[in-house]
């Protein structure tokens, strides 16, 4: 998370971070270089659904029971109601109107999709109460 969290920032020197880590994260049995590219996709999307550059993107992680839970919080437009169940479609786009001129092919959230559950884990889009979007990923605690 800390190397996503470096690139993002120098990716995107105007967006401010915030970072919540819980006290003591467990470890997950998870690819390190697949995970880094599920959180730096999702960190990427908050930035480009977020127009006002001075409002933040977070990212926080804690554990919840078995669970690591990371979340990246935007304040953007969040999802329609009629995009909502088709947004890890491969080649899906929710904003038709400016993924053209943002660029990208509609894979992202599908594969990242594909790489947490592939470690047996979730991931879900939630709308953000005031607006925006909150991308949560369940991660199985390793087993000690």
């Amino acid at each position: 998370m800390e190397r996503s969290i470096a690139r993002f920032r120098t990716a995107h020197p105007a967006r401010p971070v915030e970072v919540t880590f819980g006290s003591v994260l467990p470890n997950s049995r998870a690819d390190a270089v697949l995970l880094r590219r599920v959180i730096d996709n999702l960190l990427d999307n908050a930035d480009k659904y977020t127009e006002e550059v001075k409002l933040p993107i977070e990212l926080a992680a804690h554990r919840a029971g078995a669970d690591i839970v990371i979340e990246v919080r935007d304040r953007g437009m969040g999802i329609a109601p009629e995009d909502a169940g088709r947004v890890f479609e491969p080649f899906f786009r929710a904003d038709r109107s400016r993924a053209r001129a943002r660029g990208g092919y509609g894979l992202g959230l599908a594969l990242a999709r594909r790489i947490v559950e592939a470690h047996a884990g979730t991931l879900r889009l939630l709308d953000r109460p005031g607006g925006g979007t909150v991308a949560r990923i369940e991660l199985p605690i390793a087993a000690s």
